[in-house]
């Protein structure tokens, strides 16, 4: 009778009876079981368990279904971060307490405090429920309540930017109070919006601005979320170690940034908006977890015999190859996005997309970036899981998960074969082969060649996957190259000289249109600064034209320069030339370039110049010396090229030692292949100096100048280079 009475007593409290005794014991134990005292945790579990069964049957509400909820809650203790993998135990318990909480909020849908517990076990940008339905809830809360916690003001602006409003996000910005986050963390939040809205220079205002205001750790933690998913494990490092006091946060993060822009050949700006629009566009489309899973405690290996391979055509294996080379990463790195998402914040959008056709749309694509290594094509999946043991049954595909990067293109293989040509050969050898075995009976032939081939371009696409994930760029995409040759030259207290060509040919391909066009033109765009430091200090864009009055010659190109003035110092310049269109470009960076001050202390040799003889394209510096260019950027034997450069802080009347070099760039020679020498006085402080070089002697390659400059009686010298190509 007594066992009977308790269950009754047990079973009263389930259905909201008997709710003035029961607790006080549970809350007693309950603190004593997260004090550390487990001699307790049977008592509570054989307590909780008939709870969550009427949980189940919807028979709890209000604070009884709360309290059960955080019974089940220190039951699960510890929580794992939604980033790990939770416990066994973990998951046990978490479970059917979120889904009282998720009952309770439908319910009641002022129901804050189950939202804020569900918010607490996966903050946003994790979900407790899909983006949409969590979304319905928050703005139901927002219309009850005067003043939403800060967790859950924070998730519904973050919710309201990627499945609502621009405008409705305004909306929870505002509601969001002084005393509830810092002020960068508002200004953060601020430039967020701005950049959703498309207001790019107010976006970066608000941006740095919030960098300025940091102060605490949550406020550097709002400002790692965005690093973490670009930058290099040293950079990462590097931020952590900043004190938080503002300063020195906005200053790195202006130079991290801006790294990456001059790296890219872009504007500065260009890729901090860039890589707001990424986030926005991953959290639409590539999230891993679809359906709140995490908030469940659920990974996709719960799934009984779950296989991460299961629903790809796969390429045949050669036996003797070692599995290991062919493994897929097993676990996405990222439970806010999946593998794709993971590559468009790294990559930006896909340039191309080829999903499956039939039955299995929409659990798998393939997807091509141009990286800064060249194109690059990953094959992704949803995960499978077999819930039958006859293998012969076909796997049933997660749709509530997001993608796996696979180590091939995924698909039957005749059906993404258009995406490379390899492909094609390799299904019809796989057809053949299969059908030869098949009319001579097992065992009867040898190792297929086809499976050599297969492993082959499985390796192949494992080295682009891996590639993808290590590769970060901003880089501008042409549909074509424009061919462009680009040379930079640093002038003694000017800048920069930017030397460009372009085949006429290429800016304009058809051959019809190229006989009737009367103008032609292209934009250039250059950067100077520090890449490694992200600095620009100078920048140029411009447009450059060239009148035609007849067809151009076959193999003509157009040619110019531009100055792009610039302080003193040894930079890089970036420089990017497309068509008017945008169709076609070229884009080169060229580092360590001198930009030599005039009023050098000591005798300095400036970047020299190298030109070509009756070229037809000439500069004329500030003295009025007429310098020739070559914007072919090569020389044949039978031209001669021409070196200027400028001497600046040599002392008058003193005899300079003057020796130019010509050495091979392959090998390790050990001697030039030509070399001249001469002396003469210092005519002045500066002086302009030409010299022509006679080519005819050297075989068709790759050599570099050396130009070295001695004062003995000063016992100071100076040397530069430049590269010099010579065909026949």
């Amino acid at each position: 009778m007594r066992a009977l009475c308790l269950g009754c007593v047990t079973l009263l409290w389930a259905f909201g009876l008997g709710a003035q005794t029961v607790p006080k014991e549970v809350d007693s134990l309950a603190a004593r079981l997260q004090n550390g005292d487990e001699s307790v945790r049977r008592r509570i579990e054989s307590i909780t368990r008939p709870l969550l069964i009427s949980a189940n049957e919807r028979k709890l509400q209000g604070d009884i279904a709360h309290r059960v909820a955080s019974l089940a809650l220190i039951l699960a203790e510890p929580i794992s971060p939604p980033e790990n993998r939770p416990t066994k135990r973990e998951m046990d318990w978490r479970r059917p307490a979120v889904r009282i909480l998720r009952q309770a909020l439908a319910d009641d849908s002022g129901d804050v405090w189950s939202a804020s517990r569900m918010e607490q076990l996966t903050p946003y940008p994790y979900l407790w429920l899909a983006p949409g339905r969590e979304l319905a809830h928050l703005r139901a809360l927002a219309r009850r309540t005067a003043a939403l916690p800060t967790a859950l003001g924070l998730a519904w602006f973050g919710l309201e930017l990627e499945v609502g409003s621009p405008d409705s996000a305004t909306i929870a910005l505002t509601a969001l109070s002084a005393a509830q986050v810092s002020p960068a963390v508002k200004s953060h939040l601020r430039a967020e919006l701005e950049f959703a809205r498309g207001r790019n220079v107010a976006g970066i205002e608000a941006y740095y601005q919030g960098a300025r205001a940091i102060a605490s750790s949550d406020d550097v933690a709002t400002f790692t979320r965005d690093l973490s998913w670009i930058a290099r494990t040293e950079e990462l490092a590097e931020w952590r170690r900043l004190p938080a006091d503002g300063h020195a946060q906005e200053a790195w993060l202006r130079a991290f940034w801006t790294r990456r822009d001059f790296r890219d050949g872009r504007p500065a700006g260009t890729r901090l908006p860039e890589h707001f629009a990424r986030w926005r566009a991953a959290l639409r489309d590539y999230r891993w977890d679809l359906d709140g899973s995490v908030a469940l405690a659920m990974t996709t290996g719960d799934v009984a015999g779950f296989d991460y391979n299961d629903g790809d055509a796969k390429f045949p294996i050669d036996d003797a190859q070692s599995e290991l080379i062919y493994s897929n990463r097993l676990n996405p790195l990222s439970r806010i996005l999946d593998d794709r998402g993971r590559l468009v914040m790294r990559l930006g959008l896909p340039t191309a997309q080829s999903t499956l056709p039939g039955v299995t749309a929409g659990s798998g694509e393939n997807l091509t970036w141009i990286t800064p290594d060249g194109p690059t094509m990953v094959g992704f999946s949803r995960p499978g899981a077999k819930v039958d043991k006859d293998p012969r049954k076909p796997p049933v595909i997660l749709m509530k998960y997001g993608m796996l990067g696979r180590n091939y293109p995924v698909g039957d293989l005749m059906a993404v074969c258009q995406l490379d040509p390899r492909l094609c050969s390799l299904a019809g050898s796989v057809e053949i082969s299969m059908m030869t075995a098949r009319n001579l009976g097992a065992g009867t032939l040898p190792t297929p060649p086809w499976k050599n081939q297969a492993n082959r371009i499985r390796i192949d696409y494992t080295r682009m996957r891996e590639l993808a994930e290590r590769s970060e760029a901003n880089r501008e995409t042409f549909s074509d190259s424009l061919g462009a040759v680009l040379q930079a030259y640093g002038i003694p207290g000017g800048g920069m000289l930017v030397v460009t060509s372009v085949p006429v040919e290429r800016l304009v391909p058809s051959a019809k249109v190229r006989d009737t066009t009367r103008m032609l033109g292209v934009r250039l765009r250059s950067s100077v600064g520090d890449s490694a430091k992200g600095v620009i200090v100078a920048g140029l864009d411009t447009v450059r034209t060239w009148p035609t009055a007849a067809p151009p010659l076959p193999g003509s190109q157009v040619s110019s320069w531009a100055l792009v003035p610039s302080p003193t110092g040894v930079w890089s310049i970036d420089i990017v030339v497309s068509s008017m269109g945008g169709r076609a470009g070229t884009g080169r960076m060229l580092r360590e370039v001198p930009v030599i001050a005039l009023d050098a202390p000591t005798l300095t040799v400036s970047d020299p110049i190298l030109g070509r003889k009756g070229s037809g394209l000439t500069w004329k510096n500030a003295r009025g010396i007429l310098v020739e260019l070559n914007p072919t950027g090569a020389w044949r034997k039978s031209d001669v090229a021409v070196l200027n450069y400028t001497l600046v802080g040599a002392v008058l009347g003193h005899v300079l030692d003057t020796r130019i070099e010509i050495w091979d760039i392959q090998g390790k020679p050990k001697q030039p292949r030509l070399a001249i020498s001469f002396s003469e006085p210092a005519t002045g402080v500066m002086q302009d100096v030409r010299r022509e070089l006679v080519l005819r002697e050297l075989e068709a390659g790759a050599y570099r100048i050396v130009v070295s400059i001695r004062d003995a009686i000063e016992n100071v010298a100076s040397s530069r280079e430049r590269r010099l190509t010579v065909t026949n």
